[in-house]
Formats: structure tokens, C-alpha cells, sequence
């Protein structure tokens, strides 16, 4: 039996300008935003820089976004979206080079962690990367906006999940998901805590070296997939 494509939901749910296009103000407010929140995180976000920045004026961000939040929680979408893409399309290429086999584990597992690794490390998005698991929980976004942040990630996500689930048929899709859901916050944590205290003393202060980082995830990710089943809350 023919193993259906992934489809690429993620990717096609905004049109992103093709680099070198004409930007409108909207695009210019959020490429800006984007910048900022990268550099200097939450904390430095103030939209008189990104107004500076994308030649315009505050009341823009206003009237696209409907203020700070909206304008933080669509730059955060943005680069989920992003994300998404580049992981969809890694694994339509992984399932095609497999077939008609199932991809192996470590292959899965990489092919979900580079564009994560890739992306902080390569564009600095350190800062934006530790705001998705933040703002998918705050406050001041209702439970829609925090579903349509998140919505082009989890939708690829769901189609690890699938192959993941042929790997490790022990497992139950929803502990597959849970486990995932650790993974996210284990690699938010390694790349956004560039200068974690912690690491740093239980490493004589040396700087981090983000390929062992990223080597080591691999083989913690896979740990946690391969352990055995939980037991229920009543077998404790």
C-alpha cells in the first residue's frame, strides 16, 4: 500500500514575500519586530524601535495588529510557520529516500530537531525561540490566538507523530505527543539559555558548543522515545 505524502499545511497557510519584494508597511512592521524580538527578547521589544525601524508609525501596529501583543504573538506565528515549512519539506524528503520503509528513529528525530538548531543558530533566534512556548501560554492572548500562533507547528508536528507512531508502536500516540512536547521544551531551554548559569559552573565555565548541544538533544530525545510505556497514576 502506496504511504500517502505529507502535506505541506503548514506551509501553504500564509503566503511569505519571496525575498527581494516590495514589503508594505505591514511586512515591514513585521520583519522588524521579528529582528528585535530575536536580539533583544521581550524584555527589549518596545514598538517605537520597531516603528523606527520599519519607517512607519506607531498607530500602524495598531491598526494591523491591534496593539504589542498582537504584533508579538504574529511575529512569533511567523517564524512557526517558517518552521513548519522547512521541517515538511525535510520530511517529505526523509519518507522518499525510506520508501518503502519507515525512516529509522535517529533519522526522524534529526530531520524534526536541525531546522530548530539551524534557525537559532545560524539567524540568532534565540530570544524568539524561548517566546513561542511563552506566549502560547500567556495571558494576555485569548485561547484563539494562542491556537492560531501554534496551529502551522502543531500540524506538522502531527505528522512526525505519525511516522514516530509506525517506529514505536508500543507507545500510544498521545504519549508520542507528550514526549514531544518535553523535547520543545528541553531544546527551548538549551538554545535559549545561552548563558545558563547552571551549565556554565557544571562545565568549569566554559561557553557552550551549540553541535554538541544539538548531538546531545539527539541522543536525549531518542532516550525519551524509546522508554517504556508510564505507568498509570494508580500503579505509583
Amino acid at each position: 500500500m502506496t504511504r500517502p505524502t505529507p502535506r505541506r499545511a503548514a506551509a501553504s497557510s500564509v503566503a511569505i514575500p519571496e525575498a527581494g519584494a516590495p514589503a508594505d508597511a505591514r511586512e515591514r512592521l513585521l520583519q522588524a519586530a521579528i529582528e528585535i524580538l530575536a536580539t533583544d527578547g521581550d524584555r527589549g521589544f518596545k514598538v517605537l524601535e520597531v516603528a523606527r525601524r520599519a519607517g512607519t508609525n506607531v498607530a500602524l501596529i495598531n491598526y494591523h495588529f491591534g496593539g504589542r501583543a498582537g504584533l508579538v504573538a504574529e511575529a512569533v506565528r511567523r517564524t512557526g510557520i517558517e518552521l513548519a515549512q522547512v521541517r515538511a519539506m525535510r520530511l517529505e524528503a526523509l519518507l522518499a529516500a525510506a520508501a518503502p520503509a519507515a525512516p529509522a528513529l535517529p533519522a526522524l528525530v534529526r530531520c524534526w530537531l536541525e531546522p530548530v538548531f539551524d534557525s537559532v543558530c545560524r539567524q540568532d533566534r534565540a530570544g524568539l525561540l524561548m517566546l513561542t512556548a511563552h506566549l502560547a501560554f500567556a495571558a494576555e492572548l485569548d485561547a484563539p490566538a494562542k491556537e492560531d500562533m501554534v496551529r502551522d507547528i502543531l500540524a506538522v508536528d502531527r505528522l512526525f507523530v505519525d511516522e514516530l507512531a509506525r517506529c514505536l508502536p508500543a507507545l500510544s500516540r498521545s504519549a508520542i505527543a507528550w514526549r514531544l512536547s518535553a523535547a520543545v521544551g528541553s531544546y527551548c531551554f538549551v538554545l535559549g539559555e545561552r548563558e545558563a548559569i547552571s551549565w556554565r559552573s557544571s562545565t568549569g565555565g566554559r561557553p557552550p558548543d551549540f553541535a554538541e548541544a544539538y548531538e546531545e538533544l539527539v541522543v536525549f530525545v531518542i532516550g525519551g522515545l524509546m522508554a517504556p510505556a508510564a505507568m498509570s497514576c494508580g500503579s505509583f
